[in-house]
């Protein structure tokens, strides 16, 4: 059980909360389910997250260890509108983890619906890191012609009298 730092985290708090996506996490459409904010586990009965004011969304996902599309995330307030309160709850190796506390939720029906209700939410906020706009494909400006190379001795076209006669009569201009 995570080392849950008291007093909450603010009710009204909009500081994102960062959660790493598995890919066994995602919908048909490719975005976060519910299932990426809901724990597993009655002994584990809160949800990993990382606090931005302790860690950019860059170091978060360094720091991480497992599997992760990227980062999505929540905030204490939109949590608390689950009735979920919000903790910073440091570990080992990690000053930034916090955890969505599921205590009294369980992991039963109303917890799968608090946790697409939050899954929702940070599908409209959209992928935190990687930005998704740095995994698209930029269009490229058009390449610059390369410079001409200066002619070599051996690129010079042969003396017009060197040259077979063309069976017009008419020889190359040069």
């Amino acid at each position: 059980m995570a080392n849950l730092v008291q007093p909450p985290l603010p009710e009204t708090s909009e500081e994102p909360l960062y959660r790493h996506v598995n890919p066994k996490w995602l919908d048909e459409n490719g975005e976060p389910s519910g299932q990426a904010f809901r724990p597993f586990d009655e002994s584990n009965i809160h949800l990993s997250v990382d606090l931005s004011s302790k860690v950019s969304a860059p170091d978060s996902a360094k720091n991480f260890k497992g599997d992760s599309i990227g980062i999505y995330g929540v905030t204490p307030k939109e949590c608390h509108s689950q009735e979920l309160k919000t903790y910073w709850a440091p570990v080992e190796g990690n000053a930034a983890h916090g955890a969505i506390d599921y205590t009294g939720v369980g992991l039963n029906k109303p917890a799968k619906k608090k946790a697409s209700v939050l899954a929702r939410m940070a599908r409209e906020r959209k992928r935190i890191h990687p930005p998704l706009d740095a995994t698209a494909t930029e269009p490229t400006a058009p390449a610059e012609a390369a410079p001409q190379a200066l002619p070599q001795p051996n690129d010079v076209p042969p003396p017009a009298e060197a040259l077979p006669p063309r069976g017009d009569g008419n020889q190359p201009p040069w």
